[in-house]
């Protein structure tokens, strides 16, 4: 039920804001007094096309806005289809821009005029000896059967698990298409992880085997510079050891003689310990440093193997490439259990195909038994209308696969003429006789 109408900017409408309250509204005026401009606004929300010629200000968009109650509509499986947010008071908005542009939201998510469309066709009739659209509109009619046939709830059963159904169709088409790309990857795949599995990558080796290098690079240098300072503090002819110990013993033999080279004394003889000290860690770095061209080329060879893999794959991390290897494990076992999806997806397609098969013939079956009924009723009424020699039929048809409504298709089949074939009332009928 349409409860709120709001129109800004549409024609000759400036503004326009109008509360629909319970049952039967009219709205009357003059010739041009602007019905047919409101009906032309609330077109627009249910998803007619339009042009900048709508607009009353042309430097100004143009704002349709349409409160529904859709509380008894069954709309909910509509609504999930098209990922939209269920609301019981439902708000469509159309936007026209100066440029031409237009927008359409449903409940403030943006949507495609189609979408808008197919909502728009489910909330409104539009009669008119011209107009009688919804009359000549296949979901109309079988609308219309469901409706005299009471299968609403048993409908809205079948159209939940139908949308369910759909759902898991989609994630095996997505399942397929991912296998199906997947294969041909795989090799691609499988040959990155190898390389990076071969290469037996270590978290932190990076920075110890570019110290290593830089260290054997320069391992003589090193080396000749620990030899020479430990030969000038204990090793030659005249070292500094042996000359601090000089000093300290003289430093020594005058301190009781003289108060203030006590303390002197005692700064020589530490200085003395410490150079000592230094003189064996030299001596042990020294030992430790070695010349050795094979380690070095071995490290230089394993950095370079890090460096083109970090080039190759785009990294600046050892640590980076690690997460890279496990990530293509990932895949690679990804890969290799999609299969196994597929199959246990399929078989679940399956039965649900089966149970929304039974739904559907049963749906199909109370409808076939409505079908009698409705005809003489429409008949009948047709009579009471002035056309004694009118006859209708309801056409119920298969449809290929399975579809929102189930099985079936309907078709309205009618003839005004005494004697002539029935044939689909969109394609006979006159205005007069649709609007009757």
């Amino acid at each position: 039920m349409l409860q709120n109408l709001f129109i800004e900017n549409y024609a000759l409408i400036e503004k326009l804001d109008i509360r629909f309250s319970k049952g039967f509204s009219v709205i009357t005026g003059e010739t041009g007094a602007g019905k047919s401009i409101m009906l032309g606004a609330l077109s627009l929300i249910l998803g007619a096309r339009a042009d900048t010629k709508v607009l009353k200000n042309e430097s100004r968009k143009c704002i349709i806005e349409g409160s529904f109650s859709i509380e008894n509509y069954n709309l909910e499986s509509f609504f999930s289809e098209n990922d939209l947010d269920y609301e019981a008071e439902s708000l469509l908005r159309r936007e026209i821009a100066p440029s031409g542009n237009s927008r359409a939201f449903i409940n403030d998510t943006p949507v495609n005029l189609n979408v808008l469309k197919q909502l728009g066709d489910r909330l409104v009739n539009i009669h008119s000896q011209h107009e009688t659209y919804t009359l000549n509109d296949a979901n109309f009619q079988l609308a219309v059967v469901d409706s005299f046939s009471g299968i609403d709830a048993d409908l809205k059963i079948y159209q939940e698990k139908y949308f369910n159904y759909k759902k898991l169709l989609k994630t095996l088409g997505d399942l397929k298409d991912l296998d199906s790309k997947a294969k041909t990857d795989m090799d691609y795949v499988q040959f990155q992880f190898e390389e990076l599995h071969k290469a037996n990558l270590q978290s932190h080796e990076q920075q110890q085997l570019e110290d290593d290098l830089k260290l054997l690079s320069h391992a003589e240098e090193i080396k000749l510079a620990l030899v020479e300072a430990s030969e000038k503090l204990e090793n030659s002819e005249i070292n500094t050891l042996d000359l601090l110990s000089d000093i300290q013993k003289s430093m020594s033999k005058i301190a009781i003689l003289h108060p203030d080279t006590e303390e002197i004394s005692e700064r020589i003889t530490s200085c003395l310990i410490e150079l000592k000290d230094v003189s064996r860690e030299l001596n042990l770095i020294e030992e430790s440093v070695s010349v050795d061209p094979m380690k070095l080329t071995e490290v230089s060879e394993r950095l370079d193997l890090i460096y083109q893999l970090q080039q190759k794959h785009r990294l600046n991390s050892v640590e980076e490439l690690i997460d890279l290897r496990e990530l293509l494990d990932q895949q690679l076992q990804s890969m290799s259990s999609i299969d196994d999806q597929i199959e246990s997806l399929s078989k679940q397609v399956k039965l649900e195909e089966e149970a929304l098969n039974t739904l559907a013939m049963g749906l199909s079956e109370t409808r076939r038994k409505s079908c009698s009924a409705i005809e003489e009723s429409i008949i009948n009424k047709l009579k009471q209308l002035g056309m004694p020699d009118a006859r209708f039929s309801v056409l119920l048809e298969p449809m290929p696969e399975l579809g929102r409504e189930g099985f079936d298709r309907i078709k309205f089949l009618f003839n005004a003429n005494k004697g002539s074939a029935l044939n689909e009332i969109s394609r006979i009928a006159s205005g007069g006789e649709l609007s009757r």
